[in-house]
Formats: C-alpha cells, sequence, structure tokens
C-alpha cells in the first residue's frame, strides 16, 4: 500500500472523510460495494488509456480499510 501521506494528497478529502466515516458506522457492506466499484471503474479508465492514479490510491485505501 502506499504511504497515508501520499493517499491524503492525492485522494480527495471528500472521498477519505467518507470512507472513514462508513468504517466508523462499521458499514462493511458499502465500503465493500464502493471497492468493487472502484476496481471496475479502473480498469474501465486503463482500457481508455484515462490517468488512474488517484483512483488506485483512493483502492488501496479502502482494501486498508476493510483488512
Amino acid at each position: 500500500m502506499a504511504n497515508l501521506d501520499k493517499i491524503k494528497n492525492n485522494v480527495p478529502n471528500e472521498i477519505l472523510d467518507t470512507i472513514n466515516l462508513l468504517a466508523k458506522e462499521e458499514d462493511r457492506t458499502t465500503l465493500e460495494k464502493w471497492l468493487s466499484d472502484c476496481k471496475k471503474e479502473i480498469i474501465f479508465r486503463d482500457n481508455q488509456k484515462i490517468n488512474t492514479y488517484s483512483l488506485n490510491l483512493e483502492k488501496q485505501y479502502l482494501e486498508y480499510i476493510l483488512q
């Protein structure tokens, strides 16, 4: 996983705040769906040759939270 500073610098605060809130509320189902959607979006963007850097960091943070 990328270090947390890299994630905080490249993923919008609103997204991190929402992930943290869902984790605090123990809403694992929503977090798992978010991770699944994130993975699908990464594949789509890769196929379209669109930058996925921040989305990959978001995915890594979700995986970290779901451990």
